[in-house]
């Protein structure tokens, strides 16, 4: 199967990576001093690179963004009309929408399940954890506006002056979609009547607007996915369109590596605007490094960042002609499985439970609040929700074959004609995972090895 192999490990990287910040976030207990000059400077950037990649949500959402729309493009280029492929975008975002429900109304770290695992009862008011958006939902809606996005792009000429003009577009779409967010989520607080992204605002509490009524329930779900928490579109979708803009430039006819090396410059422009939001706007006495939804010079740092990131991989991978492809793809195949299964990943981040009431019973560690234990027993619960994961990965990828995966639901799903007549009844973990055409980009020239 053809891959963008340098993407595919990345989003591994991501999701190993948000296993052991989700772990650590409701594991560790941190007493941060009210001047943080009072810590040593080993502390001091230990805990800035911590917290920092805690928040990096917004880069697997990017590297979704490459990955769908460089898809969507080849299969236009295969013969599939840009209705089908609209209407895959549709349903594929409907069905990640009623996921995200699903996830984090029952499966979240603060749901219903998470609260009867910490003695809370089976709490029936935790159903407003419906409300909440985080991001599976995001990358729902956002599969629906990459599918109109693809839609019309897709109608203008193929020349690189063209692919060009589509770059610049959705880049420049991204940087407004950053800019305005703060004034979108104001405009959200107003309807809601309460500021429902700000981070000492309870997402459950709404005020009388949503004390009654379907509509005001469903306008309640829309002003969430706008403005609301965790994720809202608003800065979020400018992360996934950074990922379309790059994920466009590779249909360069005659793409070269100091072509890309150019979107370095508007990515450090970003960085520095970020800086100077965060240093002379925002102002550091007034950082809150808990944060959920982003503040706008967090979006500009971490997506300039993320974006640099992602170009660097695909240098080294997808446009190096030296590369070793059996050691890369041997030696990232860890990472790699990881990045295959990363809605399962997502979705059952839920383990945490299992080794934290285990260890609870044997060694009475704190199983009900969260945040509340040491070093040492924080590091052993990450240690054992790594081990735990990269079992049942290799035993789905190995002996299930995917089977009983999200990934495996979705594909069933979206074709169980197709599924019920194929003679392989898992996912083709052959093709994703083992034995992967590298896609590279040789003499400017997109090749498959």
């Amino acid at each position: 199967m053809k891959r963008l192999s340098s993407l595919d490990f990345l989003r591994g990287v991501a999701v190993f990576g948000m296993t052991i910040f989700h772990v650590f976030g409701v594991s560790q207990k941190l007493e941060i001093p009210s001047d943080i000059t009072e810590l040593s400077p080993f502390i001091l950037i230990l805990g800035i690179i911590v917290i920092n990649f805690q928040h990096w949500r917004g880069f697997f959402i990017m590297i979704s963004g490459v990955v769908n729309t460089y898809q969507m493009f080849r299969a236009f280029e295969s013969g599939k009309t840009r209705i089908q492929i609209l209407g895959k975008q549709l349903f594929s975002g409907i069905i990640l929408i009623l996921l995200g429900k699903l996830l984090i109304t029952y499966f979240y770290f603060y749901g219903i399940i998470d609260n009867w695992t910490r003695s809370g009862g089976w709490n029936r008011d935790f159903l407003t954890m419906f409300f909440y958006f985080d991001t599976i939902e995001s990358l729902g809606f956002m599969m629906i506006l990459s599918g109109l996005t693809f839609f019309f792009l897709s109608y203008i000429p193929k020349k690189n002056i063209c692919v060009i003009v589509s770059f610049f577009t959705l880049l420049m779409l991204a940087i407004v979609i950053i800019i305005v967010s703060p004034t979108v989520h104001e405009w959200v607080g107003q309807i809601a009547g309460v500021a429902i992204s700000s981070d000492t605002e309870l997402f459950r509490s709404f005020g009388y607007a949503f004390d009654y009524g379907i509509s005001e329930k469903t306008i309640r779900i829309f002003l969430n996915a706008i403005g609301g928490r965790e994720a809202p579109l608003f800065p979020m979708w400018g992360a996934f369109l950074v990922g379309e803009a790059i994920s466009i430039l590779l249909l360069h006819t005659n793409l070269r590596k100091w072509m890309l090396r150019l979107v370095y410059l508007p990515c450090f422009l970003m960085i520095l605007w970020g800086v100077y939001e965060f240093i002379f706007l925002f102002g550091i006495e007034n950082l809150n490094p808990f944060f959920h939804v982003f503040p706008r010079w967090y979006s500009f740092l971490s997506v300039g960042t993320q974006a640099m990131v992602i170009i660097l991989f695909l240098i080294r991978i997808e446009f190096n002609h030296r590369i070793n492809k059996d050691r890369w793809l041997r030696g990232t195949k860890y990472f790699r499985r990881f990045g295959v299964f990363a809605l399962t990943v997502y979705f059952f981040q839920l383990l945490e439970a299992g080794p934290r009431l285990l260890f609870g019973v044997i060694f009475g560690i704190e199983t009900e609040a969260r945040s509340q234990l040491s070093v040492i027993w924080t590091i052993i619960m990450i240690i054992t929700n790594i081990l735990l994961w990269s079992g049942l990965l290799y035993a789905s990828d190995r002996w299930l074959h995917g089977v009983g995966s999200w990934e495996w639901i979705l594909m069933v799903v979206r074709n169980p004609i197709k599924w019920w007549k194929s003679k392989r009844k898992g996912l083709d973990l052959h093709g994703m995972l083992h034995n992967v055409e590298m896609i590279q980009f040789l003499d400017g020239k997109r090749t498959e090895a």
